[in-house]
C-alpha cells in the first residue's frame, strides 16, 4: 500500500495537534511526616522539642518556662507552580502568652519573626507576646494549612516556633500528620520552532518524492 500527499498531509496535521496538546498538571506530594519513624536529612528539633509516641513537640510533659523550641524544615519547591503544607497541632499553654506559628523564609534569607505565615482559615487566635507575633496560644486543637505558593520555584525554609514566658507551665504544644503537596510544572509537548521547521521539511520532501514516483510510474 502506498502513500499519497494527501494522506501524509493529514498525517502532518494529526501529529501537530498530539504536539500541541497541552500536558495535564498533575499534584505531587512533596513531604509527608507522620513522626513515627523519626525525623529525615531535612528536618530538625532544637530546644525542648521531641518525637515520640506517633507525634512531635512537647511530647515528654510540661513545657519549661522562658522556653524556645522550634522544628526545622527544608522543602524544594523549584519543581513546583504552587504547593501547600497541612498539619494537625493541640495547644495547652498560658493564653496570650505562650504558643507557636509558623515562619518560612528562601533559603538564604533570615526569618522574620514579626510577620508569621498565615493559614487558611486563620489559627491564629492572639498576638503571643513571647513570638513577638500573631500565634496559637491557650488551648485550640485542629489542623491548619498554609498556603506555600509565594515560594514555588525556589527551596523554602519553614519553622515551627514555640516560646513561653517566665511562668505557668503546661503541656505544651504537639503536632503530627505533615503533609506537603504541590502542582507539578509542565515542560510543553509542542517541539521548538526549529523542530518545527525540520518536520515540515520532512514532510514536504516526501511529499515530492511521491509525486515524483507516481509521475515516472505513469
Amino acid at each position: 500500500m502506498t502513500l499519497n500527499a494527501k494522506t501524509l498531509a493529514l498525517g502532518a496535521i494529526a501529529a501537530v495537534a498530539v504536539a500541541a496538546a497541552p500536558a495535564q498538571a498533575a499534584v505531587v506530594t512533596l513531604f509527608q511526616q507522620e513522626f513515627s519513624a523519626g525525623l529525615g536529612a531535612d528536618e530538625q528539633l532544637f530546644g525542648n522539642f521531641a518525637v515520640g509516641g506517633g507525634r512531635m513537640g512537647h511530647v515528654n510533659g510540661y513545657h519549661g518556662n522562658n522556653e524556645q523550641s522550634h522544628y526545622d524544615l527544608k522543602l524544594d519547591l523549584t519543581g513546583v507552580t504552587d504547593a501547600l503544607i497541612a498539619f494537625d497541632y493541640n495547644t495547652n499553654t498560658e493564653y496570650g502568652w505562650d504558643g507557636w506559628n509558623l515562619l518560612g523564609a528562601i533559603e538564604g534569607q533570615a526569618f522574620n519573626f514579626t510577620s508569621p505565615l498565615i493559614a487558611s482559615p486563620n489559627v491564629h487566635n492572639r498576638f503571643v507576646e513571647k513570638l513577638l507575633s500573631p500565634g496559637v496560644t491557650g488551648m485550640a486543637a485542629g489542623r491548619a494549612t498554609y498556603d506555600l505558593t509565594p515560594f514555588a520555584g525556589k527551596v523554602v525554609n519553614l519553622r515551627l516556633r514555640f516560646a513561653s514566658d517566665h511562668s505557668i507551665t503546661r503541656t505544651g504544644t504537639t503536632f503530627d500528620n505533615l503533609v506537603a503537596t504541590g502542582t507539578a510544572k509542565t515542560v510543553s509537548a509542542a517541539p521548538e520552532p526549529s523542530t518545527w521547521a525540520i518536520m515540515i521539511t520532512g514532510f514536504m520532501s516526501a511529499g515530492m518524492m511521491l509525486r515524483r514516483r507516481r509521475a515516472v510510474a505513469i
